[in-house]
């Protein structure tokens, strides 16, 4: 029987906006207090065998903080086939305005909480969207709206290449655009860090991140933009900055992969090929704004410039990509294939990089 369905159903696209209905999933539910559940700890990568009552304390204290903010808050129903990680609610399905997108988790013993979220979603009478399938893995933890219409996905151990393909399908013809980006290994699959490991919004246009992780991988696409327009010079001095931040931060194994990939692609490229661009860090750190509905004062006091700023170096963009509007220079940027380097996160907007 369907259970009643309060005014607001299903997502707002956001990361920021005031809760409204939440799904939790108590450690009881998960079978915390279950030994044949518990036993299973070392192997589900837990660090520890869990504590119950001091874990079911405070969940309960977080959701009471949940409905004293106003949130309607909902419990995922008990299940025999949920494991001790289903307590990380948010894994297992993405929200949107159109519905449901069910999740194919990466770790294989949470698959089977995307049919328990589909069933309390029939209940409460939800839509279901769609759902990823096998090849495809995704999990929600590696997802993050940027605004309304862009979401980014974290392309690593648990949310892979196919996966991510059929997000695309299914948000495509509503309009959204998904952007992906690697996530670094770290020391295996063991450790493994979700995007929301590395990022989280505090507002529509401040994110709190993880400055070693994202510092060397925004140099590395703005590296691969600079191999784009045969910049050598450019991306040798992306390199240098690289490697004094992988010098300094240890463990960030794939990221130093990718970084000696960027070497190799930089020595295929003849010193004489010139710069056909010619765009400076800044300038490119500007391009992707450049495609907002964002005006020159708003794009200024995101990046903490002037005006004036923003306005001399989209003036010298338009130059160098020989166009003479906004417009032109995206499609110019296109065509040259710099659009998916230039989806970067910037640790720092201060500094050019």
């Amino acid at each position: 029987m369907p259970l009643p369905q309060t005014a607001i159903s299903f997502n707002g696209h956001s990361m920021v906006g005031p809760l409204q209905r939440v799904l939790v999933c108590s450690p009881q539910t998960a079978g915390w207090d279950q030994p044949e559940r518990v036993g299973q700890w070392r192997e589900l990568g837990f660090h520890h065998q869990p504590d119950m009552p001091k874990s079911q304390a405070q969940h309960d204290t977080l959701r009471r903080e949940l409905e004293v903010i106003g949130a309607e808050v909902l419990d995922l129903p008990s299940s025999s086939d949920l494991s001790l990680d289903a307590v990380y609610a948010h894994d297992a399905s993405l929200a949107t305005d159109f519905g449901l997108i069910l999740m194919r988790p990466g770790k294989k013993n949470r698959v089977a909480e995307a049919a328990r979220h589909k069933s309390l979603a029939e209940r409460l009478g939800v839509p279901i969207l769609g759902e990823i399938t096998a090849p495809g893995s995704t999990e929600a933890g590696d997802i993050v709206w940027l605004d309304a219409k862009t979401l980014l996905i974290g392309h690593g151990y648990r949310t892979n290449a196919a996966g991510i393909e059929q997000m695309r399908s299914l948000l495509a013809p509503k309009g959204i655009e998904v952007i992906s980006a690697p996530l670094p290994y770290g020391p295996g699959p063991s450790a493994c860090l979700h995007l929301m490991s590395l990022i989280s919004l505090l507002d529509e246009h401040t994110a709190l991140v993880d400055l070693p992780w994202l510092a060397v991988q925004t140099r590395i696409e703005l590296g691969r933009g600079f191999i784009t327009l045969r910049d050598r010079p450019a991306v040798e001095e992306l390199l240098v900055e690289i490697d004094d931040v992988l010098s300094q931060t240890p463990g960030l194994t794939m990221l130093a992969a990718s970084a000696d990939e960027l070497q190799r692609e930089a020595d295929a490229v003849s010193e004489r090929e010139g710069n056909l661009g010619g765009l400076t860090p800044a300038e490119l750190r500007l391009l992707p704004l450049l495609a907002t509905h964002f005006s020159f004062r708003e794009i200024a006091e995101q990046l903490f410039v002037s005006r004036n700023t923003i306005k001399t170096q989209a003036i010298s963009v338009y130059r160098k990509l020989g166009v003479s509007s906004r417009s032109d220079a995206i499609a110019e940027a296109r065509r040259l294939g710099l659009s998916e380097h230039l989806r970067v996160l910037i640790s720092d907007t201060r500094e050019d990089l």
